[in-house]
Parts: structure tokens; C-alpha cells; sequence
């Protein structure tokens, strides 16, 4: 039952998969090196979700 609630899940996801730690380490890495110009900004890492 778990695993189809999962399946379920992730089917509503545009990626197709869940997220993982290093989909966000790899944002705060592209931010830190250079990202000057962002002030205030929300950037959403979800899979798409949000735009979907």
C-alpha cells in the first residue's frame, strides 16, 4: 500500500521522481558561486510542480 501511495506521488511530479539532498546542494552551489544579482527571490526546487 506504501509503495503505490509512492507511485501516486511521484506520478504527479513533472520529473518523475522525488527530490533527493543533492537536488538542493546543487542550488545552493550554482547560488554561492556568483549569484550577486538575486535579492529577495524564492527559487523553487520541486520537479516542475510548480509550474505544472
Amino acid at each position: 500500500m506504501i509503495k503505490n501511495i509512492r507511485e501516486a506521488e511521484r506520478d504527479t511530479i513533472p520529473l518523475k521522481r522525488r527530490g533527493e539532498v543533492s537536488d538542493i546542494v546543487n542550488m545552493t552551489a550554482a547560488l554561492a558561486d556568483g549569484a550577486s544579482w538575486l535579492t529577495g527571490v524564492i527559487i523553487p526546487v520541486d520537479g516542475g510542480v510548480s509550474i505544472s
